[in-house]
């Protein structure tokens, strides 16, 4: 929970993911864990963007975020 301010002040998609995980996972401010996963997994990485962003390098990690997000959602 220590870097729960900073992973909602950034805008980093794999922050976002594992604090949002860790908070569906504990039961641990739940909805705020939920929305931190939605925004991660709604995250325009590099595929499909016309120029490159801060975060590209996390392509490696868009399916393992969208397919928890997907999970989580049903």
């Amino acid at each position: 929970m220590v870097y729960a301010g900073e992973t909602r002040e950034s805008n980093c998609p794999l922050g976002q993911y594992m604090m949002g995980r860790y908070q569906i996972e504990t039961k641990t401010f739940l909805e705020y864990g939920k929305q931190r996963v939605a925004k991660a997994a709604s995250y325009r990485y590099w595929k499909g963007v016309a120029m490159p962003n801060l975060y590209c390098h996390l392509e490696l990690f868009k399916d393992e975020i969208i397919n928890y997000y997907n999970k989580k959602e049903r």
